[in-house]
């Protein structure tokens, strides 16, 4: 019996010793992370405004960023995977980075669209994530025009001589062309924009009687 009860006693030291290293050394939980998008954001000029919204153009790359918040500096982001959504839709993965938080994104020249956001889920070291989602913007048609010269009347011209010059450009979706820029070209060395062209004097893709100079 006192071996029991010496046992018993053991027992409950060890139990009350337990709590009393608990109460005095509690355990530390992971805090939460939190990060928000920087680019794009209206709010700090990361996108650009046109026609009332806020655009990214196709065709072109668009940096996206983020920013840790959460104070911790033993808690660090290690890898992020980034999405995209139009109108409100499925979120669609376009990147997966690795100990950064930025990303160019190479806007598919088709990727035409309005309401678009962009999310963001990050991954810390110690297993926390957290995510943040862009506000909306649109992505407008950002493809450059075809553009081609028509062949000229006359293989050489004298100083003076009056030269036509004609050409086709070819624009994408409902996009016209507002500015036409002529430069002489000479065994690769441009010479410098001579005639700039706007409004319907550009859409006439035809200019008469430039005379050549020395």
């Amino acid at each position: 019996m006192k071996e029991r009860s010496r046992n018993r006693t053991s027992l409950i030291g060890v139990i009350l010793l337990a709590m009393l290293l608990a109460m005095s050394f509690p355990m530390s939980a992971d805090a939460g992370g939190d990060i928000s998008i920087y680019s794009p954001d209206p709010d700090n000029g990361t996108i650009n405004p046109c026609n009332g919204a806020y655009v990214f153009r196709s065709a072109q790359e668009a940096k996206i960023s983020w920013v840790d918040n959460d104070g911790n500096t033993s808690q660090d982001i290690v890898s992020s995977d980034i999405y995209v959504s139009i109108a409100g839709g499925n979120w669609t993965s376009i990147a997966h980075v690795e100990n950064v938080t930025w990303y160019y994104w190479a806007i598919p020249a088709d990727f035409i669209h309005n309401n678009v956001r962009i999310k963001v889920v990050a991954k810390y070291n110690n297993g926390v994530t957290a995510e943040a989602v862009s506000k909306t913007f649109n992505c407008i048609d950002g493809r450059l025009p075809t553009v081609t010269v028509k062949p000229f009347t006359q293989s050489s011209y004298y100083v003076g001589d009056p030269v036509n010059i004609q050409w086709q450009a070819a624009c994408t979706g409902s996009n016209t062309v507002y500015r036409v820029d002529l430069s002489f070209i000479n065994s690769g060395n441009n010479w410098g924009t001579f005639v700039q062209l706007t409004g319907d004097a550009a859409k006439a893709a035809l200019i008469h009687g430039i005379r050549l100079r020395r």
